[in-house]
């Protein structure tokens, strides 16, 4: 079977995340196998079993890690008391899934085609995507990491493994073919993207599915070399000059705009401001992500002036920026109009399929919806929107409402570092796709972290 080492290395991966805890501690266990099997775990395999959702490579990362942690670390899990505290919002994203699903059980006629009921399997689907998509995730980050200086050591290992992702990166570009296309790789994985041409070069994807996915992994690792250099805290031997340098390299050769804006500008932000003006500006990010979708809803987002001010730099990126939010406006005014915007339609496939300009909401020749936010809309609505929102959100302000006590000055560049990386992932959303859960784990690590930042237990420095 040609692609056996793929599925062998998804089937084998539950028992390298119990030797990693067998063998370190529980944070540094839980941060080299969650960033190990969402980095380089076979990006298009899987296990479709049923009457569950698909088992890919994301799902089955943290399900060997939360049984590795029942089977290793059950105090420390017990401990955590999870389903509990902010996780306890999914069991409110549970309920708006009812509602969409009891108010989208009617037929609609649009132009011609007739657009079925939302199903009872939906229904099941969206519950076990919740638990598997954002629940697990959550909580594992949220129960492996109880201090400041665990979360040193998700940073550590995040930064180092970043500088051997953005290595491999830098070969790819330097090659200018796709990393995993290579014979061999591709024999083993089977993985054959269509390279995306940027500037006249394949842009690098590595083992992810995007060169958009590639970026927001290098970014956030560059800002964690930065927050441990703030810290004075050591990254690898070589201390900060190698790890830096190649991670910045590797950031500019994903031929990505906004990773190297964000990943880039919050460096500089490190050289120039002291720690608890970082932790401000970091919370700033969220609260613009968090913001955005309801200044959409309400008309208060200033986009005719910033399509016009795009247009004064590059008119081919102010054209895609205006058909994006005429695409938010379409989606925003239907949803409104037919009584759906707080639970949606249950799937974007039951919008009306009408045109508006260049836009076609079902996918047709010129595209279809960009942006996780406005899919959710549709999918789902408001409601179950702002609570995923409110899952990544909410950890960046407790983040900053609790470093004012904190007393290691060394932590708050740290903490400031996983705040930046949260909410930037979480304005990526607004613009690009989900990806991997990695956004969520960070987010349930940073509350975790933060719950007992003043406790004893932080006291105690973490080993590996």
């Amino acid at each position: 079977m040609q692609y056996a080492f793929a599925y062998f290395t998804l089937l084998a991966f539950p028992f390298f995340a119990s030797y990693l805890f067998r063998k370190y501690s529980g944070p540094a266990a839980c941060a080299i196998a969650v960033l190990a099997g969402s980095l380089f775990l076979p990006e298009e395999f899987g296990f479709d079993l049923p009457l569950i959702p698909p088992l890919g490579k994301d799902n089955i990362t943290f399900l060997s890690v939360l049984l590795a942690i029942l089977i290793h670390r059950a105090r420390e899990f017990q401990a955590a008391r999870p389903g509990r505290g902010l996780e306890a919002l999914i069991y409110l994203l549970i309920l708006g899934n009812i509602v969409t699903f009891l108010t989208n059980r009617d037929v609609l006629f649009d132009e011609g085609r007739i657009v079925e009921p939302v199903v009872p399997y939906w229904l099941i689907a969206m519950l076990g995507d919740d638990i598997l998509n954002l629940g697990i995730p959550f909580v594992v980050g949220r129960a492996m990491f109880r201090s400041l200086d665990d979360l040193e050591t998700l940073l550590r290992i995040f930064a180092s493994i970043g500088v051997i992702y953005a290595g491999l990166v830098l070969v790819e570009f330097l090659l200018s073919i796709p990393f995993i296309q290579w014979n061999v790789v591709s024999y083993f994985y089977g993985i054959y993207p269509i390279p995306n041409i940027r500037w006249g070069m394949a842009q690098p994807i590595v083992f992810v599915a995007h060169g958009l996915e590639l970026a927001t992994i290098i970014a956030p690792a560059a800002i964690a070399v930065a927050a441990l250099a703030k810290a004075k805290r050591q990254v690898t031997s070589f201390r900060f000059r190698l790890p830096r340098a190649t991670l910045n390299a590797g950031l500019v050769a994903t031929l990505n705009v906004a990773g190297n804006l964000y990943g880039l500008s919050v460096a500089l932000l490190y050289s120039m401001l002291k720690p608890r003006a970082l932790i401000r500006v970091a919370l700033v990010f969220s609260l613009f992500a968090l913001s955005y979708p309801a200044l959409r809803a309400l008309d208060l987002f200033p986009a005719e002036y910033l399509i016009e001010t795009a247009e004064g730099f590059d008119a081919e990126r102010a054209r895609s920026f205006a058909g994006r939010l005429a695409e938010e406006e379409y989606v925003l005014a239907r949803s409104q109009f037919d009584g759906r915007l707080l639970f949606g339609w249950g799937g974007i496939e039951r919008l009306p399929a009408e045109q508006l300009g260049e836009f076609d909401p079902v996918g047709g020749e010129e595209g279809g919806l960009d942006g996780w936010w406005i899919l959710e809309i549709a999918q789902r609505g408001l409601f179950g929107m702002f609570i995923i929102f409110a899952l990544l959100s909410i950890p960046v302000v407790v983040a900053w409402s609790r470093s004012g006590s904190v007393g290691r000055e060394w932590a708050l560049p740290l903490i400031a570092g996983l705040m930046f990386v949260v909410g930037i992932r979480t304005i990526d959303l607004l613009f690009n796709g989900w990806w991997n859960h990695l956004p969520i784990f960070f987010a349930g690590a940073l509350l975790g972290a933060m719950s007992s930042a003043n406790s004893k237990r932080s006291e105690a420095r973490t080993q590996f």
